[in-house]
């Protein structure tokens, strides 16, 4: 998603000396616009990957505490995000920023789910449509917890 954006910058402001300015328009965009599919469709494994997780929190509570202990701990999410995106963050601290506050946005969805499915209730939301204001990421986002909540 932060490529995207970056090729979106470029575009946008002409950067020269950028290490997209010696490929051409046409490549940019086709590049551009496979990171985007690629980006889409991988939040649509993660929304499995979640949904997955609730499940199994509903069917042992045990396990979800052992996940909660073992990968959400906030050291260990540190590390990962410096592990999977470094070299994204040279330069650029506002990337972990954004990562972070995304991740936050699908963990504390997750959260609530988990806490209303011990209740026994169920969250309802409506679909948000992308109307391609928003960043890349942010859409990846809003894709993941439209699969978790909604497939709930």
């Amino acid at each position: 998603a932060i490529q995207v954006e970056d090729i979106n910058n470029f575009f946008e402001n002409d950067v020269s000396g950028s290490k997209y300015s010696n490929v051409d328009r046409e490549t940019l965009v086709w590049i551009r616009d496979e990171m985007k599919t690629i980006a889409m469709e991988e939040s649509n494994h993660s929304s499995l990957a979640w949904r997955t997780l609730q499940w199994a929190c509903n069917v042992d509570s045990v396990a979800c505490e052992v996940v909660q202990k073992e990968v959400f701990d906030e050291s260990q999410l540190e590390k990962r995000f410096h592990q999977r995106a470094e070299t994204a963050f040279i330069g650029r601290p506002e990337v972990l920023y954004f990562m972070k506050r995304e991740w936050n946005k699908i963990y504390n969805a997750h959260k609530l789910l988990v806490e209303d499915a011990l209740l026994g209730g169920s969250i309802c939301t409506e679909t948000v449509k992308d109307d391609g204001s928003t960043s890349l990421l942010s859409s990846v986002t809003e894709n993941v917890l439209r699969g978790v909540v909604l497939y709930n």
